[in-house]
């Protein structure tokens, strides 16, 4: 049973002091049941900011033209990294992509 969702925000800012914003809802659950069932909510909502955060880490210096060049150059580097933070290396795609929705939203 989910008690909780969260929200993550991320800010992007361009060269020239431009920021833009993304947020976007977490689920664990949708994204990758086995994680959500094999431990406590904070915790598997903890992993999925703590992708969230890595990927808006990754972007910082990166150059892109849309928000899917942007995303292809992360996707796989951040999903390598999210089944490190979920010690679970046949974790869904979807979990990563969900993970991924506010930076897709400021970019």
């Amino acid at each position: 049973m989910v008690r909780e969702l969260w929200q993550s925000l991320v800010c992007l800012t361009a060269a020239d002091g431009t920021c833009s914003y993304g947020s976007g809802i977490q689920s664990v659950l949708w994204s990758d049941a086995e994680v959500f069932a094999a431990h406590d909510e904070l915790l598997v909502n903890a992993m999925m900011l703590l992708t969230t955060g890595y990927a808006a880490g990754l972007a910082v210096g990166k150059d892109w033209e849309d928000p899917p060049a942007l995303l292809d150059q992360l996707l796989g580097p951040v999903h390598e990294h999210a089944r490190k933070v979920a010690c679970r290396a046949a974790l869904r795609p979807t979990f990563t992509l969900n993970s991924l929705v506010p930076l897709d939203v400021a970019a």
